[in-house]
């Protein structure tokens, strides 16, 4: 996955931290006579929201046959469409998966099959996309009760993505890197010592909580 898809499913509403930490090593002069390098770790956070939400719904048809199921299956769809319709997602929000279909079979007392298929059943699953995730978020509690209207529908724990990350990265890091450069400038003031230019720098890594 790149950097700019990051996947934040267990946050509320999209809410989270991006952290980074910058490495310094800052050439500095005390009471020897000889450079010295300090090593100073600075940090920075910056709060992002995600701007795109994403819940999947899968739509259950059953039947004595094959059939049947599908027709059931069918005729449950368009009731999920136009439900999403009315809560003003557009068409191109809703990608309807492939639809899956499969036997029942009836087993006797020793796990054996009997070659009986007791049911059919026609699945399909359906993600729907928005960057209001404050929709998805209501939509997730919602699609459960289309069942009041026929529709056996099983939803998913949503899901929130933020695409740019790879534009924060740079501003979080210089923001980590500033601050090691201040404690660097404290510590040096504290200890009557000069500080002289930065030898080296590494990045840690980008962490999303």
């Amino acid at each position: 996955m790149s950097d700019r898809q990051l996947p934040l499913a267990s946050l509320v509403l999209g809410i989270c931290v991006v952290a980074a930490a910058v490495i310094l090593a800052v050439t500095w002069r005390g009471n020897v006579k000889a450079a010295q390098t300090l090593n100073i770790t600075g940090s920075a956070q910056m709060d992002l929201v995600s701007d795109l939400g994403i819940v999947t719904s899968t739509v259950r048809g059953e039947g004595a046959t094959a059939q049947a199921a599908y027709e059931r299956l069918q005729a449950q769809v368009p009731i999920l469409l136009e439900f999403l319709r009315g809560r003003g997602l557009p068409a191109e929000a809703v990608e309807r998966q492939a639809v899956n279909a499969w036997a029942i079979e009836e087993f006797d007392e020793h796990g054996r099959p009997t070659g009986r298929v007791l049911n059919h059943v026609y699945e399909q699953r359906l993600r729907i996309e928005s960057p209001d995730v404050n929709l998805i978020k209501a939509l997730a509690l919602d699609l459960a009760g289309l069942v009041t209207r026929g529709v056996n529908i099983n939803t998913m724990q949503p899901e929130y993505l933020y695409l740019k990350l790879s534009d924060v990265k740079v501003e979080v890091q210089a923001r980590a890197a500033h601050d090691a450069m201040e404690r660097a400038r404290r510590i040096a003031e504290a200890s009557g010592a000069r500080l002289g230019p930065i030898r080296e720098a590494h990045m840690g890594v980008l962490q999303v909580t």
